[in-house]
């Protein structure tokens, strides 16, 4: 799992695994202390994995002391992590859940118009994905 607050958003990229214990206490103390309780925004491109519910009940707690309710994307295909997210949605109306071929429509959610702005947050996405789950060169000759 990485995060970063870029573009007046906050990204959150995950994987195929349920973060670790470790990971989500300093992704949490990352948005306590770096998410400015000013912006309204957050994306979450995942895989498979999503968070556990002692995890999703400390989120829900994080997004209900700050000063403003953001407006998040959940991106992924996993039809168990877009349930997750309904379920969220009812404690945080502002939160939906898009299929990856639906990107500009979680872009459009998060008021981000189709442009140079989006495209700095999709390229940041990607170099994200790469940095998690890096390309890994098949073992040839004497390499």
């Amino acid at each position: 799992m990485l995060w970063k607050y870029t573009e007046g958003m906050l990204l959150v990229v995950g994987g195929t695994k349920e973060p670790t214990e470790r990971e989500f206490q300093e992704y949490y103390k990352f948005c306590e202390e770096r998410w400015p309780p000013s912006s309204a925004y957050c994306m979450v491109v995942t895989g498979s994995a999503g968070l556990n519910p002692k995890q999703r009940d400390a989120i829900n707690k994080l997004i209900k002391a700050r000063k403003l309710a953001p407006k998040v994307a959940i991106v992924t295909d996993a039809a168990m992590v877009r349930g997750v997210v309904t379920a969220l949605s009812w404690f945080n109306p502002g939160t939906k859940a898009f299929s990856t071929a639906k990107l500009d429509e979680a872009l459009a959610h998060l008021d981000v118009p189709a442009g140079e702005k989006s495209t700095k947050i999709i390229l940041e996405v990607r170099k994200m994905q790469t940095a998690l789950a890096p390309i890994k060169l098949p073992k040839t000759g004497s390499i």
